[in-house]
């Protein structure tokens, strides 16, 4: 008899327990639906920020190209810089290349321009002093993402995001990124002058055009754009 009672106490509190953890998985349950979280570390429907946020799922990275920064190449998705997206009211944060990334054009992303500049010299002072007539003139419309990279500070200095935030201002950069470049990302490796202009498709990520001195390749630009924006 007393065994019979010791196996009566052992499957009440086996019941408790079970009735204990089927409560606190569902409270779990609720609390997650309350926040919006479906299981995973979500970003919400803007992701992460800049032109589209985050990138959509299906955007994969290109695989099995030749990556680099010269004309045929994909551009290595490791790319991150300090700076200043587009935008009024942008402040300083961490940008990756990826946010300009548009596989599919759900972004209104239809062409890339990267200006590589350094800040004594002068050409890259009149490149930077057009951009934002170029931008109200129909490239803002027309989906085209300009990022300036700053190679150097006004004493040749390694930039910073401070040099990125005084060549926004003094240029009014309000709707271009614009980025401290200490590592000279887009240069390659057999160097190249400044201004370097590189055009590169967002879909594909591949540079379309990589070329050095002022003027820029605008009409490839616009092309590229034109392009894209019609492609079914």
């Amino acid at each position: 008899m007393m065994m019979f009672r010791w196996r009566d106490v052992l499957r009440g509190l086996a019941l408790v327990l079970a009735m204990h953890g089927l409560a606190c998985a569902r409270a779990g349950d609720d609390e997650r639906a309350r926040s919006g979280d479906g299981g995973g570390a979500g970003m919400g429907s803007h992701g992460a920020g800049g032109m589209g946020g985050a990138p959509p799922e299906a955007c994969q990275w290109p695989l099995g190209v030749s990556y680099g920064v010269t004309e045929g190449s994909t551009l290595p998705q490791h790319l991150v810089w300090q700076g200043v997206r587009g935008g009024s009211g942008a402040e300083v944060s961490t940008v990756a290349v990826g946010e300009w990334h548009d596989c599919d054009g759900v972004r209104g992303v239809n062409a890339l321009y990267f200006v590589t500049s350094e800040w004594a010299c002068e050409p890259c002072q009149q490149e930077a002093s057009e951009l934002s007539e170029r931008m109200d003139a129909g490239w803002r419309d027309a989906g085209i993402a300009v990022v300036e990279l700053l190679v150097s500070g006004p004493s040749g200095q390694s930039p910073t995001t401070d040099t990125a935030e005084a060549w926004r201002s003094q240029f009014g950069l309000t709707d271009v990124a614009v980025l401290a470049d200490p590592m000279r990302a887009m240069v390659p490796a057999t160097g190249g002058g400044v201004p370097l202009l590189t055009v590169v498709d967002p879909r594909s990520m591949r540079v379309v055009v990589s070329q050095a001195g002022y003027p820029g390749p605008y009409a490839a630009i616009e092309k590229l754009a034109r392009d894209n924006a019609e492609a079914p």
